[in-house]
Protein backbone atom coordinates (compact mmCIF):
# COMPACT_ATOMS: atom_id res chain seq x y z
CA UNK A 1 0.00 0.00 0.00
CA UNK A 2 1.22 3.20 -1.06
CA UNK A 3 1.93 5.95 1.30
CA UNK A 4 -0.93 8.50 0.34
CA UNK A 5 -3.31 5.39 0.17
CA UNK A 6 -2.04 5.12 4.47
CA UNK A 7 -2.66 8.38 5.40
CA UNK A 8 -6.17 8.24 3.01
CA UNK A 9 -6.99 5.33 5.41
CA UNK A 10 -6.41 7.49 8.53
CA UNK A 11 -7.49 10.27 7.41
CA UNK A 12 -11.00 8.42 7.56
CA UNK A 13 -10.14 6.81 10.93
CA UNK A 14 -13.05 7.47 13.23
CA UNK A 15 -10.47 7.63 16.39
CA UNK A 16 -8.38 10.65 15.34
CA UNK A 17 -8.28 13.79 17.12
CA UNK A 18 -7.78 17.44 16.04
CA UNK A 19 -4.85 17.40 17.99
CA UNK A 20 -3.40 14.58 15.42
CA UNK A 21 -4.64 16.13 12.53
CA UNK A 22 -2.25 19.49 13.56
CA UNK A 23 0.36 17.55 13.87
CA UNK A 24 0.18 15.73 10.87
CA UNK A 25 -1.53 18.11 9.18
CA UNK A 26 1.10 17.68 6.02
CA UNK A 27 0.07 14.16 5.48
CA UNK A 28 -2.84 13.92 6.00
CA UNK A 29 -6.22 13.85 3.42
CA UNK A 30 -7.61 17.48 3.97
CA UNK A 31 -11.17 15.96 1.52
CA UNK A 32 -11.43 13.07 3.64
CA UNK A 33 -10.47 14.91 7.07
CA UNK A 34 -13.91 17.28 6.29
CA UNK A 35 -16.10 14.14 5.43
CA UNK A 36 -15.00 11.71 8.11
CA UNK A 37 -14.16 13.45 11.11
CA UNK A 38 -16.30 15.77 13.20
CA UNK A 39 -14.92 18.77 13.26
CA UNK A 40 -15.26 21.97 15.76
CA UNK A 41 -15.91 25.16 14.07
CA UNK A 42 -12.63 26.76 15.79
CA UNK A 43 -10.83 24.44 14.12
CA UNK A 44 -12.06 24.70 10.56
CA UNK A 45 -11.43 28.67 11.18
CA UNK A 46 -8.12 28.15 11.79
CA UNK A 47 -7.68 25.71 8.78
CA UNK A 48 -9.64 27.41 6.48
CA UNK A 49 -7.28 27.67 4.00
CA UNK A 50 -6.76 24.04 4.18
CA UNK A 51 -10.53 22.81 4.49
CA UNK A 52 -12.34 21.85 1.27
CA UNK A 53 -15.50 23.74 1.75
CA UNK A 54 -18.15 22.06 -0.31
CA UNK A 55 -17.90 18.96 1.90
CA UNK A 56 -17.46 21.42 4.86
CA UNK A 57 -21.36 22.64 3.92
CA UNK A 58 -21.87 18.76 3.01
CA UNK A 59 -20.78 16.86 6.13
CA UNK A 60 -20.11 19.23 9.18
CA UNK A 61 -22.88 20.29 11.48
CA UNK A 62 -22.31 24.17 11.51
CA UNK A 63 -23.93 27.14 13.29
CA UNK A 64 -25.97 29.11 11.51
CA UNK A 65 -23.16 32.25 13.37
CA UNK A 66 -20.88 29.89 11.88
CA UNK A 67 -22.52 29.85 7.93
CA UNK A 68 -23.21 33.97 8.31
CA UNK A 69 -19.14 34.21 9.23
CA UNK A 70 -18.23 31.86 6.30
CA UNK A 71 -21.36 32.51 3.95
CA UNK A 72 -18.53 33.65 0.87
CA UNK A 73 -16.55 29.98 1.40
CA UNK A 74 -19.81 28.01 1.85
CA UNK A 75 -21.33 25.83 -0.88
CA UNK A 76 -25.11 26.86 -0.41
CA UNK A 77 -26.62 23.98 -2.29
CA UNK A 78 -25.23 21.73 0.46
CA UNK A 79 -26.10 24.38 3.12
CA UNK A 80 -29.79 24.29 2.28
CA UNK A 81 -29.73 20.28 1.81
CA UNK A 82 -27.59 19.33 4.67
CA UNK A 83 -27.88 21.88 7.12
CA UNK A 84 -30.91 22.68 9.59
CA UNK A 85 -31.65 26.40 9.15
CA UNK A 86 -34.35 28.11 10.94
CA UNK A 87 -37.09 30.87 9.01
CA UNK A 88 -35.31 33.78 10.12
CA UNK A 89 -31.79 32.90 9.37
CA UNK A 90 -33.16 31.73 5.50
CA UNK A 91 -35.12 35.51 5.35
CA UNK A 92 -31.37 37.41 6.26
CA UNK A 93 -29.83 35.31 3.85
CA UNK A 94 -32.66 34.66 1.16
CA UNK A 95 -30.05 35.54 -1.91
CA UNK A 96 -27.69 32.67 -0.99
CA UNK A 97 -30.42 30.02 -0.39
CA UNK A 98 -30.69 27.20 -3.07
CA UNK A 99 -34.17 27.60 -3.40
CA UNK A 100 -35.06 23.95 -4.68
CA UNK A 101 -33.22 22.27 -1.76
CA UNK A 102 -34.57 24.73 0.54
CA UNK A 103 -38.27 23.75 -0.96
CA UNK A 104 -37.22 19.91 -0.25
CA UNK A 105 -34.86 19.65 2.44
CA UNK A 106 -35.54 22.71 4.91
CA UNK A 107 -39.18 23.13 7.24
CA UNK A 108 -40.69 26.31 5.80
CA UNK A 109 -44.10 27.72 5.23
CA UNK A 110 -45.47 28.26 1.85
CA UNK A 111 -46.05 32.15 2.66
CA UNK A 112 -41.75 31.91 2.29
CA UNK A 113 -41.67 29.76 -0.49
CA UNK A 114 -43.51 31.77 -2.45
CA UNK A 115 -41.36 34.68 -1.63
CA UNK A 116 -38.25 32.97 -2.10
CA UNK A 117 -39.44 31.95 -5.45
CA UNK A 118 -40.30 36.18 -6.52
Amino acid sequence: MSCQKVWDEISKSPVITEEFIIFFQQEVNWNLICRHQKLSEDFIRTYLNRVNWSVISKYQVLSEKFIDEFKENLDWEYICKYQNLSLEFMKTHKHYLDKDNVELYQYVNDDFLADLKN
